[in-house]
């Protein structure tokens, strides 16, 4: 595993905009702040990591409820 900032710099050596923000959730809401309409985001790790931030959009109540991994996404 590669700690965040460290990985952060070496984007920033090769050109590109790069901010190490943790917790995974406050990275993702410092992303989506400037991500513009009609724009996409990409995350990318590992699985529980995923898991972990698709509660911002399924909460996992919602799919423990439904029996499906889908559950309600959040209005």
């Amino acid at each position: 595993t590669v700690p965040a900032e460290e990985l952060a710099r070496g984007a920033r050596d090769l050109g590109l905009e790069a901010a190490a923000i943790e917790p995974p959730e406050l990275a993702l809401e410092a992303a989506l702040a400037e991500v513009g309409p009609g724009e996409t985001l990409l995350v990318t790790g590992s699985i529980y990591l995923v898991g972990r931030l698709r509660d911002r959009w399924v909460p996992r109540q919602s799919v423990v409820l439904s029996g499906s991994s889908r559950g309600t996404p959040r209005a």
